[in-house]
């Protein structure tokens, strides 16, 4: 969403704060003009300039919507976008796949888990009657296993591990797809704004268009 407003002075040591905190705001040179483009930060704006500014904040972005409304009101557009990611057949294929793999990499840890299980076991019958030789080789054969799982744990399930990278690798350019789809479906729907259901309050009907996105979607891909 994107709105130009003009601000008064005395406001704008308030709104300047929030706006640059939020990353939704470029404040044009003779400091009388604030573009806002909100994107996904428009209900953190409100929520923070109400609570940390009280009146003042308030008083502020009344002015800068009811600015808004005075020029033409904007026609506003929910969508579940999780539940148009959910129901498309190729997020449900990648998903089959990533799950697939992380099975098989959960059976291999599983394994070596065993793997441990097992030389602790031996070693422990031995107990305190085995030689100092064999004790230092079973702690260090128990430490090497001990490591193998856990590099291997890290190195597939971690942050930056390959299942992450494989998930992004598959389901980023159908994100980026749904995003560019939700921009024309906008346009063709003439909606100014839309909103991800998951980041709103309430949501009536009306401007509840997830339905109607994925319809839409459907059109495209029969194209």
């Amino acid at each position: 969403m994107a709105l130009c407003f003009p601000i008064l002075r005395n406001s704008w040591p308030v709104l300047s704060e929030t706006c640059k905190q939020l990353h939704c705001w470029e404040f044009l040179e003779n400091h009388s003009l604030i573009f806002f483009n909100f994107g996904d930060n428009m209900t953190k704006f409100v929520q923070r300039a109400a609570s940390r500014y009280a009146i003042l904040g308030l008083v502020s972005l009344a002015m800068i919507f009811g600015a808004g409304t005075t020029v033409r009101a904007q026609k506003l557009g929910v969508v579940d976008v999780q539940a148009v990611l959910t129901g498309m057949p190729e997020v449900q294929a990648a998903n089959t796949k990533l799950e697939a793999q992380r099975q098989i990499w959960l059976d291999t840890l599983k394994t070596m888990q065993t793997q441990y299980q097992a030389k602790l076991d031996t070693y422990s019958k031995v107990g305190e009657t085995g030689t100092p030789e064999f004790k230092k080789k079973a702690q260090e054969d128990l430490a090497g296993l001990q490591e193998s799982f856990t590099k291997f744990q890290n190195a597939k399930f971690g942050q930056e591990g390959e299942l992450a990278q494989m998930q992004t690798q598959m389901l980023k350019p159908i994100y980026e797809k749904v995003q560019t789809k939700l921009s024309a479906f906008a346009k063709k729907d003439k909606l100014d704004v839309i909103f991800q259901k998951s980041s709103t309050v309430f949501t009536a009907d009306a401007v509840d268009v997830t339905t109607k996105f994925q319809d839409y979607l459907k059109a495209q891909a029969a194209k």
